[in-house]
C-alpha cells in the first residue's frame, strides 16, 4: 500500500478540530494549533489487549492486527490491512481495562481505499456486519479522503466511558473496491479492572466463528455525525 505522506515531528504541526454539525454532515477538517489531548501521553495503545484484536472480511490479517502502533509509528506505510470481498471491515479492540475513549486517529490507503464512514459500537463483542448496519452505534464519523496522512476525530466522551471493547466498522471506502488501514490510534484514559471482571471479560470474549464472514505529515481532524 503506497502513500505519499508528510512528515511531522512529535511536538509540533496543527490539526484540524470539531464542528459538530448535524447528522448526515460532513466535515472538512483543517490545520488548527489547539490544546487537544493528543500523542504519545494520551495512548490507549498499551493498554490494547493486541493478541484479542480480530478483524472481520479483512484479506490479509484474522486477529493480533499490526495496525496498533506506538504514536511515533503511525505513519510507516507497514503492515496494514485490507478488505477482502468488499469495501467493509469489522474492527474489534479489546482493552485490558476499562477506558474513558476520548478520540481515534487513522491512516487511510490511497486510490480511494481510506475508509469514507466509520460507526463505532462499544462494550459488544456480538456484532456481525448485519447488526453493525441495523444498530444505532454510540457515534457514527464521516472519513476524510486524506490517503497516507493522521486523520483524528474527537468523540462525544459521556458515550465513551467504561469502555471494555470497541468495535469500529468501515462501512465503506472513498470508491475503491477494498477499504485499507495502516495505522488506528486510539486516545483517552485508561484505569485497570479487578480480577473477577478480567475474568468475565475473558469468557465473554468474541470468537470469531461466531460471527459470519463475508465471501468472496500533516495530521486532520474530522467531525462526527452527531446521534
Amino acid at each position: 500500500m503506497s502513500a505519499c505522506r508528510e512528515s511531522l515531528g512529535s511536538g509540533s504541526g496543527g490539526h484540524g478540530h470539531s464542528h459538530g454539525h448535524g447528522a448526515g454532515g460532513c466535515g472538512d477538517g483543517h490545520d488548527h494549533d489547539d490544546t487537544w489531548e493528543r500523542g504519545a501521553e494520551y495512548s490507549l495503545f498499551r493498554h490494547i489487549d493486541q493478541p484479542r484484536t480480530h478483524a472481520y472480511n479483512c484479506r490479509n490479517f484474522e486477529k493480533d492486527l499490526p495496525i496498533f502502533k506506538p504514536w511515533e509509528d503511525r505513519l510507516t506505510e507497514d503492515p496494514f490491512i485490507i478488505s477482502d470481498a468488499d469495501d467493509q471491515m469489522l474492527v474489534y479492540i479489546p482493552f485490558l481495562g476499562g477506558v474513558t475513549l476520548k478520540g481515534f486517529s487513522l491512516v487511510g490507503g490511497d486510490d480511494g481505499q481510506c475508509p469514507s464512514k466509520v460507526k463505532l459500537f462499544i462494550n459488544r463483542s456480538d456484532i456481525d456486519f448485519q447488526m453493525a448496519e441495523e444498530l444505532p452505534p454510540a457515534q457514527e464519523f464521516h472519513i476524510l479522503n486524506k490517503p497516507g496522512q493522521v486523520i483524528e476525530y474527537q468523540t462525544r466522551i459521556s458515550k465513551f466511558q467504561n469502555v471494555e471493547s470497541l468495535t469500529m466498522f468501515f462501512a465503506a471506502s472513498h470508491g475503491a473496491p477494498e477499504t485499507s488501514l495502516s495505522y488506528i490510534g486510539l486516545k483517552g484514559d485508561f484505569r485497570p479492572l479487578n480480577r473477577r471482571t478480567i475474568i468475565t471479560m475473558y469468557e465473554a470474549a468474541a470468537n470469531p466463528a461466531d460471527h459470519p464472514v463475508k465471501l468472496g505529515t500533516k495530521e486532520y481532524q474530522g467531525n462526527a455525525i452527531d446521534r
